[in-house]
């Protein structure tokens, strides 16, 4: 694995601070990664990367899906919201 993306709900509080810290974890094990917003359109680097991790709610892991689905991307999802049906 190259390059992880990790997609956050910028609504909930305490997901940028845990997408740090994932980003910390990766980057000592020599894994390349980026941040961003879990809301919004595709970002060009989902071509380039292997894998996303979502940190949000339902709409957040859905709408990450639908970004990611183009590129053929799996996503992994840690639910950080309310509902999680």
């Amino acid at each position: 694995m190259k390059t992880v993306a990790i997609l956050h709900q910028p609504q909930i509080a305490r997901a940028r601070p845990m997408a740090d810290e994932i980003g910390v974890w990766l980057a000592a094990r020599g894994v390349d990664f980026w941040i961003g917003s879990s809301l919004g359109k595709a970002d060009g680097r989902l071509s380039e990367t292997d894998l996303v991790i979502v940190l949000g709610g339902d709409g957040s892991t859905l709408n990450s899906a639908r970004m990611a689905l183009p590129f053929g991307v799996p996503i992994f999802g840690i639910n950080m919201g309310h509902i999680g049906f």
